[in-house]
């Protein structure tokens, strides 16, 4: 007999072992998988209040933050397909994935309504500075009951529509499902040899597929520290305070990381391992980092 795994059922399940764990360090708050799971709950039954079921989409354009981490739980409490929305598009490039996507809802941050047009049928819901003051949906959450939605939600069935960068043509959007999401974060765990015990840090945009990342820690619950966009100091910070050991950067983010570390002096002796990707990484690059995290 097979298991239906999602990835609401992982952070249910960090709640229960967990509880009082530091779960997500955020720019402006901790928060523990207790306080996670809960505020998913409440997340969830305000989607379920503005009509919002299994199949329909939901989709958000904010920093990364907790509105991008819970609602990718929340979505997946209640069947519903998280969506995410790259806040650098035009204002005509969202317009055409909303209609692609068929959105119902939409968790928009304040400085981004510009570019997310009204659209018959579809919701707009502000959600404040998509960190502490969450506006409108911090409203809903707060009123929501945090009672646990249960809701049976079959692993074969969408979790995500994700959009590619669009850089050789329109974006595309790949569909997930519960199942391959599960496998995809599960199986990424075990290669990487992450544990309980370490601490990630997710610093790039949560919008596409990177997303994953910012959700992946709820497999074996493990703290994820998240910054809202990237800043070579910030992230430094950020390992320093946390004791971040382990974490994800593309070169120009490695090279950033690396000529801020070079001038100024910080603690990063917590960080055993950084994966680097989606462009070729220079040998000299690679040497250079070697020095500056030399553990």
């Amino acid at each position: 007999m097979h298991s239906e795994l999602t990835v609401s059922d992982y952070l249910r399940s960090a709640a229960v072992r967990r509880p009082t764990r530091l779960a997500y360090a955020y720019a402006q708050q901790e928060h523990t998988w207790k306080q996670v799971d809960e505020r998913v709950d409440r997340l969830a039954r305000s989607l379920k209040d503005m009509g919002i079921g299994p199949g329909d989409v939901v989709a958000s354009c904010c920093k990364d933050g907790p509105v991008l981490v819970e609602t990718i739980f929340a979505a997946a409490r209640i069947g519903a397909i998280r969506v995410g929305i790259n806040y650098r598009y035009s204002a005509a490039e969202v317009s055409q994935l909303l209609e692609h996507c068929g959105a119902r809802v939409v968790l928009v941050q304040d400085e981004f309504r510009s570019i997310v047009p009204a659209r018959e049928g579809v919701r707009l819901v502000s959600c404040g500075d998509g960190q502490l003051a969450l506006g409108e949906l911090g409203q809903l959450t707060e009123q929501a009951s945090s009672d646990p939605v249960l809701l049976d939600v079959s692993e074969n069935e969408i979790a995500q529509i994700c959009y590619t960068t669009g850089s050789t043509g329109a974006p595309k959007g790949a569909l997930w499902t519960h199942r391959a999401l599960s496998h995809a974060m599960a199986h990424t765990l075990l290669d990487l040899g992450i544990s309980e015990a370490d601490i990630w840090m997710h610093c790039l945009p949560g919008a596409g597929v990177p997303g994953v990342l910012a959700v992946w820690n709820a497999v074996i619950g493990c703290t994820n520290v998240i910054l809202d966009a990237f800043d070579p100091r910030k992230a430094l910070e950020a390992i320093q305070k946390y004791h971040v050991s382990r974490t994800v950067w593309v070169p120009t983010m490695l090279s950033a990381v690396c000529a801020v570390a070079e001038q100024q002096h910080f603690d990063v002796s917590s960080l055993r391992r950084i994966s680097y990707g989606s462009a070729p990484t220079p040998p000299p690059l690679i040497r250079r980092a070697l020095k500056v995290f030399d553990g």
